[in-house]
């Protein structure tokens, strides 16, 4: 259903905070629609509630991301050029073909699976980039929830299975 491309330590990156800022609350708002989208596919009550539960999670770290920006952007920080060794992107919207919904809501479970791991990386080394110690504690924490994201779907697919 949704394909997701992230590169851990294979290819470095090099931008301002800023856009690094903008392309993850832009991750967290297309995951806050797309886990909404699932939970209106799914007809299991556990996914149903797991997916609408990650779909405020995603609500949740895109205005967190946006108090990061605001603090960095008082702070000077924001313009600070980083180089991150992982880069996520959202999956295409390229559909594919399952043979029953479970089938079809499992591999969006594995793809996002991926997307969370990415995640969780990327939030986890900007925070040590950055002096504001607020903003680190932030990012720490979305990373936190990431992490839970990520056992949480794990979990899930083993009960599919």
């Amino acid at each position: 259903m949704f394909r997701v491309n992230f590169c851990l330590k294979e290819t470095a990156t090099s931008d301002a905070i800023s856009r690094f800022v903008k392309h993850w609350f832009e991750i967290e708002n297309y995951t806050k629609e797309k886990y909404a989208f699932l939970a209106d596919r799914t007809d299991n009550a556990q996914a149903k509630a797991l997916f609408n539960q990650l779909s405020s999670s995603g609500d949740r770290h895109a205005k967190i991301l946006q108090s990061i920006r605001e603090m960095l952007v008082e702070t000077g920080e924001i313009d600070k050029e980083v180089t991150l060794h992982i880069r996520v992107r959202t999956p295409g919207d390229k559909p594919q073909r399952w043979g029953t919904p479970i089938e079809e809501t499992y591999h969006a479970m594995k793809d996002h699976l991926e997307l969370e791991a990415g995640l969780k990386e990327a939030y986890e080394e900007i925070s040590d980039m950055i002096e504001n110690q607020e903003a680190q504690k932030l990012f720490r924490m979305i990373a936190m929830d990431e992490k839970k994201h990520h056992a949480m779907l794990l979990a899930m697919m083993r009960f599919f299975e």
